[in-house]
């Protein structure tokens, strides 16, 4: 593990010299996590989100219906059913002020009331998707800065006959109405994020190696270009920084990329470090990036205002010794306190998923 450390460390600061986004020094420690609590989450968790306010994550289960709700001021989990169990949520949304969550699943949006943590509204698709082939199912959504808008992709449809492509819908958050839709020309979006200013919208697409870039300033959204990623298949959406005017882009084998969001160019932020990303989280003060590494049971802590990796953090119990494997993270509003969860049961699709409540040094 100390090796591992060593060369992180070496790597982060030479792949940093000279960036726009971040300065580099070279220096790291090794701490040992300490684990306050582990909780039960649903299964096949995916991109997790703490609202605003930092009172309560989300955490959409893909595979059984619900989405997990972490009260942190408790630690306790409380899971919100929109959907029958199956492969339907994929991502969640969070309204600025807090107040909304919005979970899309196969064939509608649910709207969650952080007050009362249960549906308040639903949002009809027309078009209902073909749940049974995963055809037309909504995949990912986002929130615009002034929380006027809505944004959920959609996959496309294809026969033998015909091909649908996917699309964005728009919704009035006012009225929780469609109000518009852009056409994409290919079949699979999935993912969306929101430039802080909300003046663009990046969207990932399935098996594609490149974002697609949307110039929100107008409704709906109108195409404005492709973003080549260095990872190859499977890149993320951003997961901004607004402190920095950076974005920061996940692709497989742990490859980072740091978008700027002036030049809309990718480079290299970090080289590959291991086994893949086990998640990416920034403190609210933009002070902090958090990197979880999936089969390494480690989370490297940046300085994103020198560059410098401060800590490797050890420790979680996420390990394929342990038939475990780390797949996300957030961090609390506290920037102390991280909470990373991982599936458990060796292979997918795991047994159970698990979040752990992680004080930092």
């Amino acid at each position: 593990m100390n090796r591992h450390r060593a060369t992180v460390a070496t790597l982060l600061a030479a792949a940093l010299a000279g960036a726009t986004c971040l300065a580099a020094t070279a220096a790291a420690e090794a701490s040992t996590a300490t684990v306050r609590a582990t909780l039960a989450l649903g299964k096949w968790t995916s991109n997790l989100k703490m609202s605003p306010d930092g009172r309560f994550g989300y955490f959409p289960n893909d595979s059984d219906g619900t989405v997990s709700v972490l009260d942190t001021s408790t630690n306790q989990v409380t899971p919100v059913r929109v959907d029958q169990p199956g492969p339907t949520i994929f991502d969640v949304a969070i309204s600025p002020d807090s107040r909304h969550v919005y979970a899309p699943d196969a064939k509608k949006i649910s709207v969650i009331d952080e007050a009362t943590q249960s549906v308040s509204a639903t949002i009809t698709v027309p078009d209902p998707p073909d749940t049974e082939a995963g055809l037309g199912i909504l995949t990912g959504a986002v929130v615009s800065p002034d929380g006027h808008w809505l944004y959920v992709s959609q996959y496309g449809r294809s026969t033998q006959d015909e091909v649908d492509n996917g699309r964005i819908l728009v919704i009035d958050t006012a009225t929780n109405q469609i109000t518009g839709e852009t056409d994409l020309d290919f079949l699979l979006p999935v993912y969306l994020s929101i430039a802080p200013d909300g003046h663009e919208l990046y969207l990932s697409a399935n098996g594609s190696g490149s974002l697609r870039l949307l110039d929100a300033t107008s409704n709906p959204p109108t195409p404005a270009g492709t973003l080549a990623g260095r990872s190859g298949t499977g890149i993320s959406v951003p997961l901004m920084d607004p402190v920095h005017n950076c974005g920061y882009v996940a692709g497989p084998g742990g490859v980072l990329d740091r978008l700027d969001l002036t030049t809309h160019a990718l480079a290299q932020a970090l080289p590959a470090f291991g086994d893949g990303s086990g998640g990416i989280a920034i403190t609210p003060d933009g002070t902090r990036m958090f990197l979880g590494h999936t089969g390494q049971d480690s989370v490297s802590v940046v300085d994103l205002n020198t560059g410098t990796l401060l800590d490797t953090v050890t420790g979680f119990g996420l390990t394929p010794a342990n038939s475990s494997f780390q797949s996300g993270l957030l961090v609390g509003n506290d920037s102390h306190t991280i909470y990373v969860s991982g599936g458990v049961g060796w292979m997918p699709p795991f047994a159970r998923d698990v979040l752990e409540v992680v004080t930092l040094p």
